[in-house]
């Protein structure tokens, strides 16, 4: 929950913090009254050229250290982002930010022009289910890239990074489990080909596009 990420947060900048009073850790709030828009953030990432983005209850911030900028859905713009509620963001090896969001699907943002490439479940030329996306990873499977992304509720998908935008297709991954895995929130690349995927039911980690373990959770704390 967000509240329990917060607290470990708060935990782990406490195990940080030096002893020395000396040389203490210095915070610099962000909020509305710095220019945010919302104060709910639910992921934060500093992409390869030091620009921070934030994904926010009311769209996809982007900060400089200077200054925000918002993007936000427009219902009459086409290329704007798709949702306003941004659940996550990813940078793959290209440059590209994918941004996962609550019920509005998954969108690419075309850095050139500051405009929005929507997929979502119901768009007749992909095959992706749902429209809420928690993570995103990129990984190398058979000399190819391929972005892999946990959708909520709707299980694992993935495509591959040099796909074209027009001809995008998306590929469903079913886990070997005794029951198919739909919960997934967190994803992790370890290495360019493993791949960890945290579920419901435990880890499970996939080796060049093939499952080869499934980490358990323990009896009686299998999460609906």
């Amino acid at each position: 929950s967000i509240a329990v990420s917060s607290y470990l947060w708060i935990v782990l900048l406490a195990a940080l913090t030096p002893s020395n009073a000396e040389s203490p850790l210095k915070f610099e709030s962000l909020s509305l009254n710095q220019g945010i828009s919302h104060n709910m953030v639910y992921c934060v990432i500093q992409d390869r050229s030091g620009i921070v983005w934030l994904g926010s209850m009311y769209g996809l911030i982007r900060y400089d250290g200077h200054g925000y900028t918002t993007f936000t859905n427009d219902p009459n713009d086409s290329l704007s982002i798709s949702n306003n509620d941004v659940v996550s963001i990813f940078e793959d090896s290209t440059g590209d930010l994918w941004i996962g969001t609550w019920g509005g699907g998954l969108n690419r943002f075309a850095r050139d022009n500051s405009t929005f490439v929507r997929f979502l479940s119901d768009s007749s030329r992909i095959a992706i289910g749902g429209n809420t996306f928690w993570a995103t990873a990129e990984v190398v499977n058979g000399g190819q890239r391929e972005l892999w992304f946990a959708g909520a509720g709707e299980g694992l998908f993935r495509t591959r990074l040099s796909s074209e935008t027009g001809a995008r297709q998306f590929e469903k991954v079913e886990l070997s489990f005794d029951k198919p895995v739909r919960v997934i929130q967190t994803l992790q690349s370890s290495s360019d080909s493993l791949l960890r995927i945290g579920t419901n039911v435990g880890i499970f980690e996939i080796l060049n596009g093939a499952q080869i373990r499934h980490l358990p959770v323990l009896k009686g704390e299998i999460a609906e």
